[in-house]
């Protein structure tokens, strides 16, 4: 887990204990950042890549409950690095973009993140 802290990969819930010992996790992000656990992991560690699929979002239905209004923010907020480790972009360059006020942009980003979040832990 520490080596997942020096990439900006996201670890996705659940995390799967097996009875042998070993852990089956998913993480999403983009490939640079793979790599770059890869480099980082002791090599005691072992790891194998089960599968590769598109993290955009809604490919997971995730964002299924999400208002297109409220997709079209998260769109734009991803595509501006809203959600990136270090935050690329603050809510009012999120409400520029989408020619709306930066308090309209916050709420929007609270409802998805509480939908989202909510999907998530249940």
């Amino acid at each position: 887990m520490r080596a997942r802290r020096e990439t900006s990969l996201a670890l996705q819930m659940p995390i799967e204990w097996q009875s042998d010992g070993s852990v089956i996790a998913t993480f999403v992000g983009n490939q640079r950042d793979f790599g770059e656990i890869l480099n980082v992991l002791p090599e005691t560690v072992g790891r194998e890549v089960l599968s590769i699929r598109d993290p955009s979002p809604g490919t997971d239905g995730t964002t299924d409950a999400l208002t297109e209004c409220q997709r079209e923010v998260l769109r734009v907020a991803t595509e501006l690095g809203y959600y990136d480790d270090p935050r690329t972009a603050t809510q009012a360059e999120v409400a520029a973009e989408l020619d709306i006020t930066a308090a309209t942009a916050g709420e929007h980003l609270r409802k998805i993140e509480t939908c989202v979040f909510g999907r998530r832990v249940r």
